[in-house]
Order: C-alpha cells, then sequence, then structure tokens
C-alpha cells in the first residue's frame, strides 16, 4: 500500500538478448549516506568527473571546510539518463543538504551553504533513487567557494535553495559561456543572459534548461560582501551552448544609497576565446545590451551585435525608425493576411 506523500520505485534491466531482470525497492527507501566505496579527498574551485551506474549508484568527496565559508556544488549529467542527486554531510557525517532537481524540469543538482563550522564535509553525488534507481550516465561535478563571510554576519539560507553564492572572479567555473559583470560601487545591478530558446539566467531565475547558471551575484537586495561586486553567468565548459543569438543585458536597478558614479565592465567570453569587453558609466534604471552569437558546433561568430545603452521608458529614443525601415515596410490591407 502506498499513502498520500510516498513514494514507490523499482527497476527494471533490459540487455540485449531481451532478458529482464526487476529489482525491487520499496516505499520511500531515503537517504542512503554511508561511505562504502572509495572517497575522494576534493580541492576548492575544481571540477570532478565520474559516472554513476546501477554497479556504482554514488560518488563520494571530502573537503575541509573552514568558518565562514560559501560552498557551491553543481552536478550536471554529461551523458545518459542520469538524474542527478546531490547530498552534503557534516564533520559528523549526518546529512546537512541535498539536492534533487536545481529547478522545476532541471534534472541536474544544485547544493549552496554557508559553513556554520568548520570541518571536514563530505559531497555525495547520486542519482535519484539512488541504490534502487534506473537512471545512469556521466557526471560533472564543479566544487567551488566564494568569499568569507564574516562570523557576526547573517548566514546564507541553507535549505539548498535560495542561498546566493557570492565569488569572486578567482573562484568563478569555467565555462563554454561566460558572461562576467564587475564594479566597484554599493549600487545593485543585475546581469541577465536570455539563451537563444528564449531563456533568461539573472537573480530571479538562477539556471535555465539550455544549461545556463547564474554562478554569482554582486549587491543583491544591496546586500554588499567584502571584495569586488561581481555577477557572472555561464553555460558549463562540459556541455555545447544552444547556437542562436543572445541577449546580455546589464539594469543599473538600485543606487542603495550611493552617490558615487557607477562605473562597470562587462566582459563575454565564448569558446575559450574573449569575444566583448567594455567599460561603461551608468546612471540610476540604465539598461545596457549587447548580442553574441553562438554558432552550431559551439564556436562564437567574432564580431559581437552593437552594444549601447537604451531607454525602457522610451523604447523608440535614440532609434531613427524611418532609416531603419526603410526598404522595408510592406503596405497592407484591412482583412489581409500576410506573411
Amino acid at each position: 500500500m502506498v499513502n498520500p506523500g510516498q513514494v514507490y520505485l523499482a527497476r527494471v534491466t533490459l540487455d540485449v538478448n531481451r532478458t529482464w531482470a526487476l529489482f525491487n525497492g520499496g516505499v520511500n527507501a531515503g537517504l542512503d549516506v554511508s561511505l562504502d566505496g572509495e572517497v575522494v579527498e576534493a580541492a576548492l574551485n575544481q571540477t570532478y568527473t565520474g559516472t554513476i551506474t546501477n554497479d556504482n549508484p554514488k560518488d563520494a568527496y571530502t573537503l575541509d571546510l573552514t568558518q565562514g565559508q560559501q560552498l557551491v556544488v553543481n552536478a550536471d549529467a554529461t551523458s545518459g539518463s542520469l538524474d542527478t542527486l546531490l547530498i552534503l554531510l557534516d564533520p559528523n557525517g549526518q546529512r546537512l543538504l541535498d539536492n534533487d532537481d536545481r529547478a522545476a524540469g532541471i534534472t541536474d543538482s544544485t547544493i549552496q551553504a554557508t559553513i556554520n563550522t568548520a570541518g571536514i564535509y563530505t559531497v555525495v553525488i547520486s542519482r535519484y533513487g539512488q541504490v534502487i534507481g534506473g537512471t545512469e550516465g556521466a557526471y560533472s561535478l564543479g566544487i567551488n567557494t566564494g568569499q568569507q563571510v564574516a562570523s557576526n554576519a547573517t548566514p546564507a539560507a541553507t535549505d539548498g535553495t535560495s542561498a546566493t553564492p557570492i565569488v569572486t572572479d578567482t573562484t568563478l567555473p569555467a565555462g563554454s559561456v561566460e558572461v562576467l559583470l564587475t564594479w566597484n560601487t554599493d549600487h545593485d545591478l543585475q546581469l541577465l543572459v536570455r539563451d537563444p530558446l528564449g531563456n533568461s539566467v539573472y537573480d530571479d531565475a538562477a539556471q535555465v534548461s539550455s544549461g545556463g547558471i547564474l554562478g554569482a551575484v554582486g549587491n543583491q537586495n544591496c546586500n554588499r560582501a567584502d571584495g569586488t561586486p561581481t555577477s557572472y553567468v555561464y553555460w558549463p565548459a562540459t556541455r555545447t551552448p544552444p547556437a542562436g543569438t543572445y541577449e546580455v543585458e546589464v539594469w543599473f536597478q538600485a543606487d542603495c544609497d550611493d552617490t558615487s558614479v557607477n562605473t562597470f565592465q562587462l566582459t563575454i567570453n565564448a569558446g575559450g576565446q574573449q569575444i566583448f569587453t567594455t567599460t561603461q558609466t551608468a546612471s540610476l534604471d540604465n539598461h545596457y545590451m549587447v548580442t553574441f552569437t553562438i554558432n552550431a558546433d559551439g564556436t562564437p561568430v567574432q564580431t559581437p551585435g552593437e552594444a549601447s545603452f537604451f531607454d525602457m521608458d522610451n523604447i523608440i529614443s535614440g532609434i531613427d525608425l524611418t532609416a531603419a525601415l526603410a526598404g522595408e515596410v510592406t503596405p497592407i490591407l484591412y482583412d489581409q493576411v500576410t506573411t
């Protein structure tokens, strides 16, 4: 009998000879945090790879962490059907956090936490259902840390959902596409990257189905961390980004009672090459936009689109529509269909 809120899981395997086997599971089998295999001593700001199979349903990595560190762990499936699961164990081996799906419709996993007690922590990567699960495949595991948070600071959330990584440019994970925004004031600037599918990565949507991830956000809601305010959006190096045109927008959304002049630097890398960089001075509520294009093979078009500020309250300001539409306007009659 399965009651409301319970989940029953079993696995069926079928080989090339059409011989099948049923592995009976159970109801709410729970998280298996026993470390009965090889444990890797991991280093921070590194990426590890491995494979989850029916014979190897989990891998474990240990980390020596200090009080106040911000920990960000991203598990991304790179082949097969793998539906990743991340578990973080505290120095006593007790479950601290776990995450199955990074967001709705995204079966990769992310854990974000502020470390309150120094010690050896363990990251376990597995799959949905763990031992009785059925998904298999290779994974990429990015383990990163950001700036120290003072012991008297308000800690970030540790429920695996709402904490935001605050990292410097020396700790940013490498990507096939990298968009970096930095500035040196208390101002709150929003970085938004829209992929060719129309999905946007920004501080309210930290992950999209094409693989884009918000790796850092600076001065969010006027909360200033030590160091250079940094926002960063990337597509993991292990994934080919979707082909097409990307939009990058910088929005000066709040001055945070800082009356100084805002100057920001925006840099875009793709395919291991810098394709755009600029330094701009912005005023409150300014929007700055640039586009770039990725080819089907993952390489960038070397020349980005036109970059400029635009006025959201007066969209056509600065645009000569007569010149822009010269020779392209087609008359249309009432009740006529055109394509």
